[in-house]
């Protein structure tokens, strides 16, 4: 597109009314900047300090990752900087712009806005949380599954910072602001908690009978997977009715999911004491204790399985 010209004022022999050019305008504005920071008690030089930012290694960490499939399907990771302001007045970090690397190489844009206040010669807190999709990176669950077998995954922000000081913006350069180290996290084992109210005995007669266990299945950590396991074992009192698998059952991360295990047996193979007792649950006549018992595996699609120790894993009373 070619730039239309505009006669100059001056060569025309009149000025615009009322419209300041450009470059009059800055000027304007640097001038403003620099009497308010001379005007401004104790400051001396006529220049703002940039505030410092410190790191809180303690409460920087991956906050929850979500894998494909389970939940968000993003990672969230979480720092907290402390900003302090060296200056004798109070300034405000208007924005932050720029760029996450983990393991040297870019991942996100960070973009944080809405005015800090840091008071003069103080701190103030400055909580970032960061989520990147999973998807629009290739090969970033890669990048963290050290994180998972105790490697801690190095991190940088490079940024451009704005201040506003008494009002007005104060640009400061590019640079690398905060640089350290991700800490390695752990999976947290699931909580499968019995739902006596949707479970029973749905079906029994002489050749067949059906158990639906109804649960909920609770992830109180940061990575979300999927439960599943191969087979698990289903006793009613003290005896065992079958034996099946447990399908796969997604849980983001600090969240619960509701599922159902149909489990069929076979009377006939039980004994005398054992169809008593399912006869007399089916006719209301009597409760009865459930135990599942097995090897719970937790899935984490684009990582791989964790495989927990067996026992029992629910646990509850039929009615």
């Amino acid at each position: 597109m070619t730039p239309r010209s505009h006669p100059d004022a001056t060569t025309s022999g009149r000025r615009p009314r009322g419209r300041r050019r450009p470059a009059a305008r800055l000027g304007l504005l640097v001038a403003a900047l620099l009497v308010l920071v001379a005007c401004a008690p104790g400051t001396g030089p006529a220049a703002v300090a940039p505030p410092e930012l410190r790191l809180v290694p303690d409460e920087t960490r991956l906050l929850r990752l979500d894998p494909t499939g389970v939940g968000s399907g993003a990672v969230v990771l979480g720092f907290v900087v402390e900003v302090a302001n060296p200056n004798a007045f109070e300034v405000r970090l208007a924005r932050l712009r720029g760029d996450l690397e983990l393991g040297g190489r870019r991942v996100a844009d960070v973009d944080v806005s809405g005015g800090l206040a840091i008071p003069a010669q103080g701190t103030s807190r400055l909580d970032l949380e960061t989520a990147i999709p999973l998807e629009t990176v290739p090969g970033l669950l890669d990048d963290l599954a050290g994180l998972f077998a105790g490697r801690p995954l190095d991190f940088a922000l490079s940024a451009t910072a704005s201040l506003d000081v008494f009002g007005v913006a104060a640009p400061l350069p590019r640079t690398t602001l905060l640089f350290g180290e991700i800490p390695p996290v752990d999976f947290a084992a699931p909580v499968l908690r019995f739902d006596a109210g949707a479970s029973g005995l749905v079906e029994l007669t002489p050749f067949r009978g059906t158990v639906v266990v109804a649960f909920e299945v609770d992830n109180p950590g940061p990575i979300g997977y999927r439960v599943t396991s191969p087979s698990v074992e289903v006793r009613v009192g003290s005896t065992p009715i079958a034996s099946t698998g447990l399908g796969s059952v997604g849980v983001p991360a600090f969240g619960s999911q509701s599922a159902q295990l149909r489990v069929d047996f076979n009377p006939v193979t039980l004994g005398v004491a054992a169809v008593q007792l399912l006869q007399d649950l089916a006719d209301g006549r009597a409760g009865a204790e459930l135990v599942v018992r097995g090897r719970l595996l937790l899935e984490v699609p684009g990582l791989g399985v964790v495989e927990l120790d067996p026992g029992t894993v629910l646990r509850g009373r039929l009615d």
